[in-house]
């Protein structure tokens, strides 16, 4: 019998079996704490998603709640295609309309080589040197070299092609750029400003190494300085400055863009116009409908979320994950009361329908646009309904309210939802040790009734054995009875 390493053997009975099932009606209690488990986990997952949604209601209703939202200014124009405009910083422009025409842009100076002089084979131009000034042509050929500018000096090599000269040039940095041109002549040499405005056009010297630097022969062929006889190249485009008039004031500037001429605007010449174009200074009343928008679609989300979750479908049988939880009931009920509640802040605009922000049937808000559009006419009695801080019952900004409602529902000291988290997570983790304590329960009763088992097990086989020696010897005794008859 000690040789019996498989429970039953020696007894026939299913020990196994019937262990295990001991042990499955022993372990039901787990089974019921897995199943809370995944309930409490879903809930706390809930939980979260509540709380983002308040979170979204929370920087809404903060920029509702926000002075600085009504404040903004903005300015447009009238022909973006032709001139665009912006606030400038540092300065609050004055509300008003101003009058802008464009008379011309600003361009940088270009030159070019004379058609026929090199072709792809003959490139070669000659040595010297050559001097690069920026400046401002003034009349009769007068150049104004550029204050704070420094002329740039390029040596120029016999064996040097029209292509090398050209990444000569462009080398330098000296504010003109090189390009070649192909055309029906041949290979022509480009230059340009790499900046617009008067001030920054070029004069190009030469000093020619054959001795004479106004000719057409060797490097004096790049010449641009006809002062002193020697243009060579041809100026294709003039530097200049961008030309437009405010309320009939002539302006100019470099690079097409004027700043400071309109008190905190500024505006960019994008091409010439033959009508006057406005520009418009107001209120930025499109950031003021952005926000009510936007708390619109946050509020939304939250009602939604908590509509969902706290209602019974008959028809299906399915309770929401939150159906009869006073805590989720009760937010969403006072989101409904603060809703619904008038406000003594504002004379002209009392409730949130005043505004333009109006409640439908199935709990959610909608923008009416035309009420909208009147309130936005009204910014600082809009800002006031929105923006009052008051203790006093009523008579706080309706802005204030919902940003109040939901700092306290997200306070981490007393909020509801913070509190309702915690209470889940505690939940969660003494479920966890209950399920602990009931698995090592049942491991010590199924050791013991293992145990039992066995033994009763080892029971049963050494009666099983002595039965059979009893039968084996009564049956000897009744053979050798019958021999002796």
């Amino acid at each position: 019998m000690a040789g019996l390493s498989s429970p039953g053997i020696g007894s026939g009975l299913d020990v196994n079996g019937i262990v295990s099932q001991l042990v499955a009606l022993e372990r039901r209690p787990i089974e019921n704490l897995q199943v809370k488990a995944v309930t409490l986990q879903t809930r706390l997952s809930g939980i979260g998603q509540l709380q983002g949604t308040l979170a979204g209601l929370q920087d809404a209703a903060r920029t509702l709640a926000t002075a600085s939202t009504y404040e903004g200014m903005s300015v447009s124009s009238s022909e973006s295609a032709s001139v665009t405009a912006s606030l400038s910083g540092g300065t609050t422009p004055s509300v008003g309309s101003y009058s802008v025409g464009v008379t011309s842009l600003a361009a940088g100076q270009t030159l070019v080589s004379a058609a026929g002089q090199f072709s792809a084979s003959t490139q070669t131009v000659g040595s010297g040197t050559l001097t690069l000034s920026l400046g401002e042509w003034l009349p009769g050929d007068v150049f104004a070299p550029k204050s704070g500018s420094t002329p740039a000096t390029i040596d120029i090599a016999a064996g040097d092609s029209l292509n090398a000269i050209k990444d000569k040039i462009n080398a330098a940095n000296a504010g003109v750029s090189a390009a070649l041109v192909t055309d029906a002549s041949g290979v022509r040499l480009s230059l340009q400003s790499t900046a617009t405005g008067a001030a920054n056009g070029f004069r190009l010297s030469v000093a020619d190494d054959d001795g004479v630097d106004s000719d057409g022969a060797g490097l004096s062929r790049l010449a641009y300085d006809p002062a002193n006889a020697a243009a060579q190249l041809t100026r294709t485009i003039a530097a200049a400055d961008a030309v437009a008039t405010v309320n009939g004031i002539e302006l100019k500037s470099a690079n097409n863009i004027f700043d400071g001429a309109i008190e905190g605007v500024s505006f960019t010449a994008r091409k010439v116009t033959t009508s006057a174009v406005n520009l418009t200074v107001g209120k930025n009343t499109e950031a003021v409908r952005q926000a009510v928008n936007g708390f619109v679609g946050a509020y939304n989300g939250v009602a939604q979320f908590l509509s969902e979750q706290t209602k019974y479908d008959a028809a299906t049988g399915q309770a929401g994950l939150f159906q009869g939880n006073s805590a989720v009931v009760g937010i969403l009920n006072q989101l409904k009361s603060t809703t619904g509640a008038a406000s003594t802040a504002s004379a002209t605009f009392k409730t949130l329908s005043s505004m333009g922000i109006e409640m439908q049937r199935d709990g959610t808000l909608k923008v009416a646009n035309a009420r909208l559009d009147a309130a936005l006419g009204n910014l600082d009695e809009l800002k006031t309904a929105m923006t009052t801080s008051s203790t006093a019952p009523g008579a706080a900004g309706l802005g204030k309210r919902f940003q109040s409602l939901a700092d306290g529902l997200l306070s981490a000291s007393g909020g509801t939802i913070p509190g309702m988290t915690q209470s889940l997570q505690s939940q969660i983790a003494a479920n966890q040790k209950d399920q602990s304590r009931y698995e090592d329960r049942v491991a010590a009763v199924e050791k013991r009734l293992r145990a039992e088992y066995a033994s009763l097990d080892t029971t049963i086989a050494k009666y099983s054995s002595l039965n059979s020696y009893v039968s084996q010897q009564i049956s000897m005794l009744q053979n050798l009875a019958r021999n002796k008859d």
